[in-house]
C-alpha cells in the first residue's frame, strides 16, 4: 500500500484540531498543576482561587474532549476517502495474498497527523504559557514558577498519538472486510443510496440539492461544525472583551474558532465541489444557468448551516453563563454576563458574507471547468 504526499496532506485538518485541542489544555492543565499547590491563600482571595482552579479543569475537559471527538471523526472520514480512491490498489493486495489486517496494520501512518497536532501543540502551549500565567494568576498571590510535567507530555501526545494510530488500523481493517471483486469495481461494497419514494415528485434541481445532502453526511457534518466553531467561538471572544474584560483569552478563542471553522468548511465544500464538478459541467452544458447549478449543489446545506449557528449560540451562551454566573459566583465584583443581541446578528450577516465569497469562489473555477476537464479528474 501507497500513501502518497497528497494523501498525507489532506491529513492537516486533524493537525489543526489536535493543535486547538492540545494547546488549550496545555497552558490551562500545567497552570492548574503548578497553582494547586500553592500555600497560605488568604482567605479573602479564596473564592477567586478556587473559581480560578475550577474554570482552568472545566475549559480544559469541555474544549479537549470536545475537539477529541472531532478529531476522532476527521480521522474515519478521511480513512474512508482514502479507501474509497484507492480501491483497486488495495484489491490488488488482497488479491496478491495480503489479508485485511496485514493492509490495515499500514494505515498506523494515518496516527501521524496525530502526533504533528498534538506536538506543536504542546510546545506552542509552552512558549505562549508565560504571558497565560501572568494573566491568571490573581494580584496578592506568589508568582509562580512554571514546572515542566512529564506526565502532561504522555497524557497530551503520545497516548493520544498511540490510540489513534490503533484506531486508524482498527477502523481500516473493518472497512475492507469486503469481496476482492467489489475493490476492483471501484467501489465500497456497503456504500448505496436508499431509492427515495418521493423522486418523481420532485424537480430536478431539489432531488440533486437533497441528494447532495443524503449521500454526503460526513459532509454535512463538517459543515454543521465549521458554523458551529464560528458562530460560539466568535460571539464567546468578543463577549468576553466586552462584558468581562479579559482580552487575552478572547483572542485565543477567536483564533481557535476561526481555524477551526475554516479548515471544516474548506474541507466539506471543497470535498463537495470535486464530487460534484461532472454533474455541474453536464448541467451547464444541457442550458443550466450557473445560479441554478450553485443552488442544486450548496443549497440543500442551508437547513444545516442555520442548524451549526443556532447550536453554536446557545452552546457559547450557556458555556458563558455558567463560566461567569455559576462557578465565579462567589467572587465580589465579578461582572455578569448577558446575552448579546447585536453581536449575534453582526456574526451571522459576516458569516453570510464570508460563505457567499467561498461559494462564488468555487463558482468560478467550476465555470472554467470543461466537460472533458472534468471527466479526467
Amino acid at each position: 500500500m501507497i500513501i502518497r504526499l497528497k494523501d498525507l496532506v489532506k491529513l492537516l485538518g486533524i493537525s489543526i484540531v489536535t493543535f486547538c485541542a492540545v494547546f488549550v489544555c496545555t497552558f490551562f492543565l500545567n497552570f492548574y498543576w503548578d497553582v494547586i499547590n500553592l500555600p497560605h491563600v488568604p482567605a479573602d482571595l479564596l473564592p477567586l482561587y478556587n473559581a480560578q482552579l475550577a474554570m482552568a479543569q472545566f475549559t480544559a475537559g469541555i474544549s479537549g474532549g470536545f475537539m477529541a471527538v472531532i478529531a476522532v471523526i476527521m480521522l474515519l472520514f478521511y480513512i474512508r476517502l482514502y479507501i474509497n480512491q484507492h480501491t483497486r490498489e488495495l484489491g490488488i493486495l488482497q488479491a496478491m495474498g495480503y489479508s485485511n489486517w496485514q493492509i490495515a496494520r499500514q494505515f498506523w501512518v494515518f496516527g501521524g497527523s496525530v502526533l504533528l497536532g498534538t506536538t506543536l501543540g504542546y510546545g506552542c502551549g509552552h512558549l505562549i504559557m508565560p504571558y497565560i500565567y501572568d494573566n491568571l494568576l490573581i494580584n496578592g498571590l506568589p508568582k509562580v514558577a512554571i514546572t515542566f510535567h512529564p506526565t502532561l507530555l504522555v497524557v497530551l501526545v503520545i497516548l493520544p498519538t498511540m490510540l489513534y494510530a490503533g484506531l486508524a488500523c482498527l477502523f481500516a481493517g473493518l472497512t475492507l472486510r469486503q469481496p476482492v471483486s467489489d475493490l476492483f469495481r471501484g467501489g465500497v461494497a456497503n456504500l448505496k443510496v436508499k431509492p427515495d419514494r418521493h423522486t418523481k415528485a420532485r424537480s430536478f434541481l431539489r432531488e440533486m440539492q437533497s441528494k447532495c445532502v443524503s449521500t454526503k453526511k460526513s459532509l454535512t457534518f463538517f459543515v454543521v461544525f465549521g458554523v458551529f466553531c464560528f458562530a460560539a467561538m466568535v460571539q464567546m471572544a468578543f463577549s468576553m472583551w466586552r462584558q468581562l474584560d479579559t482580552s487575552s483569552m478572547g483572542l485565543i478563542i477567536l483564533l481557535i474558532g476561526l481555524v477551526l471553522a475554516g479548515v471544516c468548511l474548506l474541507l466539506a465544500l471543497t470535498a463537495l465541489v470535486n464530487a460534484n464538478t461532472t454533474n455541474l459541467t453536464l448541467m451547464r452544458a444541457f442550458g443550466y444557468y450557473w445560479s441554478e447549478c450553485t443552488w442544486a449543489i450548496f443549497g440543500g446545506f442551508l437547513p444545516w448551516l442555520l442548524l451549526g449557528f443556532a447550536t453554536g449560540t446557545v452552546y457559547q451562551y450557556g458555556l458563558l453563563t455558567l463560566m461567569v454566573n455559576l462557578i465565579f459566583r462567589n467572587v465580589a465584583n465579578m461582572p455578569r454576563y448577558t446575552f448579546d443581541v447585536p453581536l449575534l446578528f453582526i456574526t451571522f450577516a459576516t458569516l453570510l458574507v464570508i460563505l457567499a465569497i467561498i461559494v462564488a469562489s468555487y463558482a468560478i473555477r467550476l465555470k472554467r471547468t470543461t466537460l472533458k476537464q472534468a471527466a479526467a479528474e
